[in-house]
């Protein structure tokens, strides 16, 4: 799964205090409008979050 399409194939996404980085993710639960993802943070560590269903590419 992956977060909108980029050149790298990577998703992109943007942290409240709007930094911008490429991930990819695994989703830990679905609903209609959105996805629980769990991905790696560009320290390297483990985080979560919610993001709209819309924004969520199947692979």
């Amino acid at each position: 799964m992956t977060l909108g399409p980029t050149d790298t194939g990577l998703g992109v996404i943007v942290t409240m205090q709007g930094d911008e980085f490429e991930i990819d993710a695994d989703a830990i639960a679905w609903t209609k409008r959105a996805v629980h993802i769990s991905y790696m943070d560009r320290f390297g560590h483990p985080d979560t979050a919610w993001v709209w269903a819309g924004a969520v590419v199947r692979r």
